[in-house]
């Protein structure tokens, strides 16, 4: 029976007649599998257009960014300064800590010099 593969468009032959064999070779297959795509998006930090390849469930995401930078500093823009009670230098941390939190410190090598 000739069929033509659904990923390369090449014709085929296959002499299985009880399944239903939609590709040429392994490669095609595995291609034929797989769910991403390539699309562009639009970075919600710096706005520049990149093409990404992309899961099929990524559009469904909030927020999407062409780099780790670019995630990072989204993640970071609310975050409030806080200065520890032990070494004073100054940290960020989101607004919900604070009403978590009671120590305001650092680290937890910090934490642990405390003598309260």
């Amino acid at each position: 029976m000739k069929k033509i593969c659904e990923v390369c468009g090449k014709e085929y032959i296959t002499y299985d007649y009880r399944t239903e064999r939609k590709y040429c070779s392994r490669e095609c297959a595995a291609k034929g599998r797989t769910k991403c795509e390539t699309i562009e998006i639009e970075c919600d930090q710096c706005g520049k257009k990149v093409f990404k390849k992309i899961d099929k469930n990524y559009l469904s995401k909030k927020n999407h960014f062409c780099s780790l930078e670019c995630a990072n500093k989204f993640q970071g823009r609310n975050k409030v300064a806080f200065v520890c009670k032990t070494c004073g230098k100054t940290f960020y941390r989101s607004p919900s800590w604070t009403t978590q939190r009671h120590g305001y410190y650092c680290s937890l090598e910090c934490r642990n010099k405390d003598e309260e």
